[in-house]
């Protein structure tokens, strides 16, 4: 009998890999939910800013930006809306790795 050719390392490997895959993907989904949050968020400032006497200077502008995209990015990694979940599980099941590893 020749054992040569079963190397558990090489399951365990296969394993960290797939596991080093879902995070990306988890990672991807929450980044794709937080960009998401800051468009809608943008948008729907968008029209009070036009209107109002005190919009914000060039300067202003840019640092409200920041603020919105750190506020949409904080919200999105923790899943706020959900979205990122939803994606997540539909992209597993695309990509065939549905099944609790």
């Amino acid at each position: 009998m020749n054992i040569s050719n079963i190397s558990p390392t090489s399951d365990a490997a296969a394993r960290t890999e797939s596991a080093r895959q879902d995070e990306q993907l988890k990672q991807a989904c929450r980044d794709f939910e937080g960009l998401f949050i800051s468009i809608i968020m943008k948008e729907g400032m968008k029209p009070g800013m036009e209107q109002s006497e005190d919009a914000p200077t060039e300067t202003g502008a840019g640092l409200q930006e920041l603020a919105i995209e750190q506020v949409a990015y904080d919200l999105g990694s923790k899943g706020t809306l959900g979205l990122a979940d939803t994606l997540y599980q539909q992209m597993r099941n695309f990509t065939g790795r549905n099944r609790d590893e």
